[in-house]
């Protein structure tokens, strides 16, 4: 799907986010001036910058139903018949911690030092103090 990184690489981990039922990406979709009869959620990218004026940057990444289909087997059935998926992206004109509350109930980011694929490559045993 997407691939994330920063300038250095200095870590690399994995997002899981639950969301408010159905609502949270809904709302989140109507928000933003999109019809979720007509466009599906992909996903979201969240951006922080310590050293530029403007610190976060939000992606909303959607798709047109009509076009790929309204169903997993649908949007498969269109990748496999074109290899693409076509996706819209929209920048948002709001913070973290609006999307926090609002439309995500939890959020949980856990990266470490080695790089992705070399973590991967351990069964990891965390020992509490």
């Amino acid at each position: 799907m997407f691939k994330v990184s920063t300038q250095y690489g200095d870590g690399n981990g994995t997002v899981s986010v639950d969301y408010f039922a159905d609502k949270g990406v809904r709302n989140l979709l109507k928000d933003n001036k999109l019809d979720p009869k007509k466009y599906g959620f992909l996903g979201l990218k969240i951006t922080y910058l310590s050293d530029h004026r403007t610190n976060e940057f939000i992606t909303l990444f959607y798709f047109d139903k009509n076009e790929v289909g309204d169903t997993y087997d649908k949007r498969k059935k269109y990748y496999n018949k074109n290899g693409y998926l076509p996706v819209y992206e929209k920048s948002l004109k709001c913070s973290l911690q609006d999307l926090l509350g609002k439309y995500i109930k939890r959020l949980n980011i856990l990266w470490s030092g080695f790089k992705t694929s070399t973590y991967e490559d351990f069964e990891i045993k965390v020992i509490e103090e």
